[in-house]
């Protein structure tokens, strides 16, 4: 329920701006905001804490967001989420938001997990594959885990294509194990 809701907050903020370089700015804006809000304790519990007015809240909130760089939009929606005591659905609401815009701007992020270091022709050639795929402008990035043996899982947005030796030889198991 609450990614519904965070969701319908990243829309309506999205509508309000309309420039690419405004809609990138806003996405950075607001995963700078939600990581400091993840990573500090004593802001959470300052959001959450009953004693406190929620003007007094959504001073302080619009106040770090201004010391972390925030423009004046994004400054006005997080004093916005603290007036509707929605304050805490932020890290969903920034994630949700960086979606929409990549979306907006006919762009895709694609994680790609492979069993050793690609060169960079490699991640080239793998980036350029999938903007054709996607029709989008695909930025990669490269996670390095041996335990997947070889080949490579890519995974963009929802969308997981798992062609690691470890994925193949479980499905070998498998088909052995049901006597196909």
């Amino acid at each position: 329920m609450e990614g519904v809701i965070a969701k319908r907050y990243a829309k309506a903020l999205l509508g309000l701006v309309h420039q690419p370089a405004e809609i990138a700015q806003t996405a950075k804006e607001l995963l700078d905001l939600s990581q400091g809000y993840q990573g500090n304790s004593a802001f959470q519990r300052f959001v959450l804490e009953p004693k406190v007015g929620l003007k007094q809240k959504g001073e302080k909130v619009g106040n770090i967001a201004k010391e972390i760089g925030a423009g004046a939009l994004v400054q006005r929606f997080a004093r916005f989420l603290v007036a509707k005591k929605r304050f805490v659905l932020l890290p969903q609401v920034a994630t949700a938001f960086d979606g929409l815009a990549l979306e907006k701007l006919g762009q895709a992020r694609a994680q790609v997990v492979v069993a050793s270091e690609m060169k960079d022709a490699e991640v080239k050639a793998l980036t350029r594959q999938l903007s054709e795929y996607t029709k989008k402008e695909v930025t990669l990035q490269v996670e390095i885990d041996p335990s997947i043996l070889g080949g490579a899982v890519t995974q963009i947005g929802s969308l997981v294509l798992d062609g690691s030796v470890k994925n193949r030889l479980n499905l070998i198991r498998e088909t052995i194990s049901r006597g196909i």
